[in-house]
């Protein structure tokens, strides 16, 4: 606002914006805990490949590796002792 009391279309604009971008955030982030289910902050290969597991509970592996390959920009693994619950 630029102090009058009123919103011009500028003003309006950013304002719809900016509550647009943290509505997005918050679905996100609700997003993006469906898939952790371990609450690690990663969405590990076993939370993905149980996310995209058909009703019988089978995951095409080729299917997997192609969304990992694609998704998983710095390639990162993480060590298994550092793959603990998170308590909170």
């Amino acid at each position: 606002m630029n102090g009058n009391g009123y919103l011009d279309y500028g003003e309006f604009v950013a304002i719809t914006v900016h509550l647009q971008r943290l509505s997005n955030d918050g679905h996100l982030r609700t997003a993006f805990l469906f898939f952790d289910k371990d609450s690690s902050g990663y969405i590990e290969r076993a939370e993905l490949a149980d996310a995209l597991a058909d009703e019988s509970g089978h995951t095409d592996e080729a299917a997997l590796n192609n969304v990992l390959r694609e998704v998983d920009t710095d390639k990162v693994r993480r060590p298994l002792a550092r793959r603990q619950r998170n308590p909170n």
